[in-house]
């Protein structure tokens, strides 16, 4: 009986078996003649199911695919919690308000403030939106806050009560606007910052994509132990910052649109937190 690989022969079956067994030329043959098992994140196939799944505990493109995968699941656990607090923070402000939080003083110290504002113009909010810097987006909410208290609401917005987030300013025409939860400035703020908050989240996300395809691209599969923990610590951290980014770029966007993003509600809580101290 002649093997069809190497082309040995054979007096029995059994012996004929036994020598695909265990004969690692033969094997070997084999391995290049006959490819059956191929991964499904890569182009890499293999002659046995075995060999395939020693393959995939190592396969950089399944790693990330995994990572992808579990970072969204986070972000939405995230999302879950979050609406969970609002609710909270909601029936906290519902309590707070009716409760008696100004006295005379304080009455005349913000009508002071109020009656002093300068207006708030579109055509101001647009020209001060150049100011808006990849710095002020990479601190979150508080690097909004910071821009806006720095540049487009410097000296025109007052914050009358805190419990409720309750705002003044004045419109073009110079009328005093009261702004209950910031909701009608804040949706104003962040349309005119829109495109300029869109274009340096993009250029972001660009280069930390290039480094990611040229993490990959330069380190390959032959790595040792500690190699390969350092490997996937870099890849953890750019990926993270991919979704971070990319969620953070929706959030405005919902924010500037009028809904109530978790970026509105850190921003509006931070931004009456300063004008009332």
């Amino acid at each position: 009986m002649e093997c069809t690989f190497c082309k040995n022969t054979f007096s029995t079956e059994k012996s004929l078996e036994k020598h695909k067994r265990t004969a690692k030329y033969c094997a070997k043959i084999r391995c290049e003649t006959s490819l059956s098992y191929d991964c499904d994140y890569c182009e890499k196939k293999y002659t046995t199911k075995c060999d395939l799944n020693r393959h995939l505990s190592i396969c950089t493109d399944k790693k990330i695919k995994d990572l992808e995968k579990f970072y969204e699941k986070q972000l939405e656990e995230k999302d879950k919690q979050i609406a969970d607090l609002q609710n909270k923070l909601e029936n906290i402000a519902i309590k707070a308000a009716t409760k008696p939080t100004h006295v005379q003083n304080n009455n005349q110290r913000i009508n002071h403030i109020v009656n002093n504002l300068i207006p708030i113009t579109q055509e101001h909010l647009k020209e001060q939106a150049e100011y808006l810097t990849l710095d002020h987006i990479k601190n979150g909410a508080s690097g909004y806050v910071q821009y806006a208290l720095d540049y487009p609401l410097k000296d025109r917005v007052a914050c009358t009560d805190y419990s409720r987030k309750k705002i003044k300013y004045k419109d073009e025409k110079g009328d005093v606007i009261d702004d209950p939860e910031m909701t009608k400035l804040t949706e104003k703020l962040f349309k005119v910052i829109k495109e300029k908050n869109t274009f340096l989240i993009d250029g972001y996300m660009d280069e930390i994509q290039r480094k990611n395809t040229s993490t990959i691209t330069e380190t390959g599969n032959e790595l040792n132990d500690e190699e390969t923990e350092n490997f996937y610590y870099s890849l953890d951290f750019l990926i993270d910052e991919l979704l971070k980014y990319k969620h953070l770029k929706n959030d405005l966007i919902d924010t500037s649109e009028g809904r109530r993003s978790e970026l509105y509600y850190e921003f509006t809580k931070d931004i009456c937190s300063k004008l009332c101290k």
